[in-house]
This record gives structure tokens, sequence and C-alpha cells, in this order.
């Protein structure tokens, strides 16, 4: 089942013909709960037969109203004597006791980390004392870790914070969740006390980091292939919380590769960027494909509509501004093995064709051009750092004209049934008297 929008949900649970539970887990992690809340679970709320249970702390709460509330801290749940027995088998040299930790199974398995008090003792609080106990690469590895939009594994926490400080810190915090193997800091007291005890937590830095841990091609570019959907998701999702939404948001390569409910997410942010309104046209067509090819043909394919009344990309005046995944790598956009014929066919074909072209005036590097109807012809690149303005966003435009107007770049053909190459475009008007040599 999916949906555009919350009503268009609503609407489709309604004629379920069918009682539904909805479990919502995390609530207050969402970057937006009052959004959630009000904008969709107020919504649901009203589809018959409909239930719905919620995790969340006392700020999600008020969200809503007349609801049954299980406040799972409130002692009254929780077996002291059952309690007491789980903690022991777990303490150790902790100077914690139950006591200290009733009736939070989180606290106490923070606890049992804890060797010595601290300077303040017992009083000053499990994370005080816990923190008081770290050496500084621990320190500096949940300083890291902190800056991240989400749990991490421990090979992307090895990757910003280093393996040594990471795996170290890792024996000391326990995961979240447990049964994922990863790790994180989520808001609350603990996250507190290292935000305000170190200068680690830089969410560009673990961005820039991240994106290095994806795998490359010879030539040193981006191979989306060889990366998870997830993996590429939390890419975009901590580039974007890092504040560089600019410099990810026009990678095509990312974009169709990446999760697409996290796509869908950031754009939705930034319905001004260069293929949010692509992104928006496709609707389920997208967030329901797993398929990241198929997934990069529908997203061109709406390119078209999108072009006609969007808004251009914007981007620094000069074009200098560098990617995300460019500074991590030199990297530029993953070629599209999409074409058909010999190299010379294909720059004769494109000579007098209408091509859409997409263009990151920031970068100065990517440029995507698809026949009119949608279809992936090409990639083109230039080495050089400044675009045409004009060009940021989509235009439509003859190869012939592009090679006229534009003689320094070069393209790059990447034909199905033979080797990519690389030749000037100057040659497309060549094309049209006589083969091209390639």
């Amino acid at each position: 089942m999916s949906a555009r929008t919350a009503p268009e949900l609503a609407e489709a649970l309604s004629t379920a013909g069918r009682p539904v539970l909805l479990f919502l887990r995390d609530l207050d992690r969402s970057t937006d709960p009052d959004a959630v809340g009000a904008g969709v679970l107020a919504r649901l709320l009203t589809v018959p037969n409909l239930r719905m249970i919620v995790e969340g702390d006392e700020s999600t709460g008020s969200l809503f109203h007349g609801a049954a509330v299980l406040d799972l801290a409130d002692p009254g749940w929780t077996d002291r004597d059952a309690f007491s027995a789980w903690y022991a088998q777990r303490r150790g040299a902790s100077p914690f006791d139950a006591e200290d930790v009733w009736p939070s199974p989180g606290s106490a398995l923070l606890a049992a980390t804890v060797t010595a008090a601290g300077p303040d003792g017992r009083r000053a609080g499990v994370p005080a004392a816990w923190w008081a106990g770290a050496d500084d690469g621990v320190r500096h590895a949940l300083g890291v870790l902190a800056g991240a939009v989400q749990p991490l594994t421990l090979a992307q926490w090895s990757a910003a914070a280093g393996a040594e400080a990471a795996v170290a810190a890792a024996r000391v915090l326990p995961p979240d969740p447990a049964e994922d193997g990863t790790w994180w800091l989520p808001a609350g007291p603990l996250r507190d006390t290292v935000v305000t005890a170190t200068t680690s937590v830089d969410r560009a830095r673990l961005a820039r980091a991240l994106a290095g841990t994806v795998p490359r091609r010879p030539d040193r570019s981006p191979d989306w292939t060889r990366a998870t959907s997830a993996e590429l998701g939390l890419v975009l999702r901590q580039a974007v919380a890092a504040g560089l939404a600019e410099e990810v948001l026009d990678d095509f390569g990312l974009l169709a590769h990446a999760d697409p409910v996290a796509v869908t997410a950031v754009l939705a942010d930034h319905p001004d960027s260069g293929f949010a309104g692509a992104w928006t046209a496709a609707g389920p067509e997208l967030i329901d494909e797993p398929d990241p090819e198929i997934r990069a043909r529908r997203l061109l394919a709406n390119l078209p509509n999108a072009a006609s009344g969007g808004r251009p990309a914007s981007g620094s005046e000069d074009g200098s501004t560098r990617g995300i995944v460019r500074i991590s790598a030199e990297a530029s956009l993953g070629r599209l093995a999409l074409g058909v014929g010999s190299p010379s066919e294909l720059l004769g074909s494109l000579a007098d064709e209408e091509l859409l072209v997409c263009v990151d005036a920031r970068t100065g590097r990517l440029l995507m051009t698809t026949g009119a109807n949608g279809r992936v012809g090409v990639d083109v690149c230039t080495g050089r750092h400044h675009i045409p303005r004009h060009w940021a966003g989509a235009v439509r435009m003859r190869g012939r004209d592009l090679a006229e107007q534009h003689v320094d770049l070069d393209l790059r053909l990447n034909p199905a049934s033979t080797p990519s190459v690389t030749l000037p475009l100057r040659d497309l008007r060549r094309a049209a008297e006589g083969p091209v040599a390639g």
C-alpha cells in the first residue's frame, strides 16, 4: 500500500475492509515529531477500525488527546526482584547497585560498564560516572557518534572515529538498537553529557567519512552498485543534516541508488533542488521500486515534466563549490551504460536530436543528457570549474547546438555493445558529414 499524502493513506486504509493495527516506534526520535503527529497520525486516527500503538516520550504524549498512556518509566510496571536479579548478572565491578538504576534497563546496561564512580561519586549519576571513566580515544569516538543522524554500524563508526577508538567505545556503550548491532546517541542525558564535554561533534566531517566508505571504481569515482541502498541513504541523510544539502541533492547517482524512503524525505524538505520535481512526479513508482536501475530510468523519464515547471537549482556564482562525494574522492557522476550502437553511430544520431540537459552548476563536472522522451542517451562531463549559470537545472537543446555553443566539453559515450570512449563534443558537427574516429 502506498500514498502520496496522509489523506490518501487514510482513504486507502478506510477502504481496506479489515481492522488495522499500526505500530510506530521511537516517534520522539523523529526529526519533527509534531509534524508527524499532527500531519499524519492525527489523520490516520480518523480511520474506522484503526488502532495505533506509538512509542515516544513525554514530549510526544501530548500529541494524542484522550489516548491510553503506558509510562514504561513508572516503577509500577517493573518487578523489583526480577530487575535486581537481572542486573546482578550484568553488574560486574560497577559501583552502582540495582537501586541506582531501577527501573531503567538502559541505565542499568550503561552502569554495568562503569568500574569507578568518578570524582563526584554515585550522586553525579550514571552518565557522568561513565564519561569520567572513558579515555581520550573513547571520548573522541563518542563525540563522533553524537553527530550521527541514525544508528551506525561498527564499520561506519570506525570510518570516522578510527577503528581502535570505535571498537573501544563499542565495548562500553550498549548497542542501540541491540538487535541490529548498531550504536547511536539519541537525545537524552547520555548524549547531553557527551555533547557538553567534547569538541568532536562534527556532522560535516562524519558525512564526508561516510561518503568515503562508498566503494570506488578504478578511476576513483563512486560505484553506487556496490553499496546498499541503506548505506547510501545514510550518506544522503547525514550530508543534509550537516548542512551540505546543496552538495548532494543534485547527484543523480546517489539519488537513484539510495534508499528511496530517505531520498523522498530529504527532497520533501528541499523542493527547490534539481531533481525534487521529477522525484515527486514519479511518486510511488520510485518509492516502491527496489531496483535502482529502474528507479534511475523512471526518474529520468519524469525530468521533462519537472523541467517545464521547475525552478533551476541554485549554485554559487562561479560554480566552484564542490560536492561531498567529490571532496572525499574527486569523484564524478557514475556512468549509465544504456546507449546502443557504436560511438560513431550514437554521435551521429545525437547531432539533430533534441536532448534534455541537466547540469550541476556547483561542481562544474556533471552533465547528463537524455532524449526528449526520457531515454538515457549519454553522459557529458567537463573538467572546467564553471558552467554557464542558466544551465543549472534542466534545459532542452539539440545535440548540434550543444556542440557549437560548448566546444570545450567532452562527450562520454557508454554504448552497451562497445567500450566507453570520450570524444570532443565538436565531433558532433563532423558526425553529420562522416564517421568519427574512436
